[in-house]
C-alpha cells in the first residue's frame, strides 16, 4: 500500500485474524527528498520495491492533478520551487526512478522490461503531446514504436490512455504553477529514461 499523507499523520491497518505485522513509517517532508530516495532506489533497488509498482507514480500524478492554480491557495504557498521541479521530473520521467539492478536470466529480465514499458510509453506520449503534437498523432507514433520494439503478441497496456490523460493534466498543472512563479527549465537537456534494464 502506498499512501501520501501530511507529515505526522499516521494510519492503522486492521487484520481480520490476530497476526503479527511489520512495517515502517517515515516522513518525506519535500518532493526533493522523495526524489533523492527514488534515485537511490533506481541505483540499488531490488525486485520487490515499491518503486517497481505503479502506485508511487500514480500518487504523484494525482497529487499534481489536485494542485490549485489559485494563487492564494495553500498548496502553492507550501510547495517550494525545488519541490515543484522535483515533482515535475518524477511525473514526466518515471523510468529514471524505477530500480535498475540487473537480475535473473534473459526471460526474467525481458518480463521486467515489459512491466516497466508501460511507464515509458506514457512518458513518451505525454512528452509528444506537451511538445504540441496532436493526441491522435502521438498515439499513432506510440503504437508504431510499440509494434516495432516488442514481440508480436505483446499486449498494449490496457490503462495507457487513462494514464496519459492523467499525466497530461498533472503536467499542465505543474507547468501553470511554474509559469506563475516564472520558473523555467531547459527542456532540451531533459532526456527520457529508458524502460530497459541497465547492465
Amino acid at each position: 500500500m502506498e499512501l501520501l499523507q501530511p507529515s505526522w499523520l499516521w494510519h492503522a491497518v486492521r487484520t481480520v485474524k490476530w497476526s503479527v505485522t511489520a512495517g515502517s513509517h517515515f516522513d518525506l517532508l519535500t518532493f526533493a527528498l522523495w526524489e533523492k530516495c527514488m534515485k537511490e532506489e533506481h541505483v540499488t533497488g531490488l525486485r520487490s520495491t515499491n518503486a517497481e509498482r505503479h502506485a508511487w507514480w500514480s500518487t504523484l500524478v494525482n497529487f499534481a492533478r489536485s494542485l490549485s492554480l489559485d494563487p492564494m491557495e495553500t498548496d502553492r504557498l507550501v510547495l517550494p520551487d525545488g519541490d515543484l521541479l522535483a515533482l515535475r521530473r518524477m511525473v514526466l520521467n518515471p523510468c529514471a526512478y524505477v530500480p535498475q539492478q540487473p537480475r535473473g536470466d534473459a526471460s526474467e529480465r525481458t518480463n521486467a522490461d515489459l512491466h516497466l514499458l508501460s511507464f515509458h510509453l506514457v512518458a513518451k506520449e505525454v512528452r509528444m503531446i506537451l511538445g504540441n503534437k496532436s493526441k491522435k498523432n502521438a498515439r499513432k507514433e506510440i503504437e508504431k514504436w510499440f509494434a516495432n520494439n516488442t514481440w508480436p503478441k505483446t499486449v498494449f497496456p490496457p490503462d495507457h490512455d487513462e494514464r496519459v490523460r492523467a499525466a497530461c493534466e498533472a503536467a499542465n498543472n505543474i507547468t501553470a504553477l511554474m509559469s506563475a512563479r516564472k520558473i523555467t527549465v531547459d527542456k532540451d537537456k531533459e532526456e527520457l529514461a529508458s524502460h530497459l534494464w541497465s547492465d
